[in-house]
């Protein structure tokens, strides 16, 4: 998840469809990116899933 200082909720950013370099966050949507400079960047952090989280624990 990442937080941006101009939104009130956090937004959601994945691996697959985001881009981090150069100083820039860049977030692929459906219609469009979404650009912000990294020092808008408020918060980040990463979560996991666990196999049983998807009810594939043996």
């Amino acid at each position: 998840m990442l937080a941006v200082s101009e939104f009130d909720e956090p937004l959601e950013m994945h691996l697959h469809d985001s881009e981090i370099e150069d100083g820039v966050i860049k977030i692929q949507l459906t219609d469009g990116v979404l650009t912000f400079d990294v020092d808008e960047v408020v918060a980040m952090w990463h979560h996991t899933h666990s196999l049983a989280d998807f009810g594939l624990e043996d």
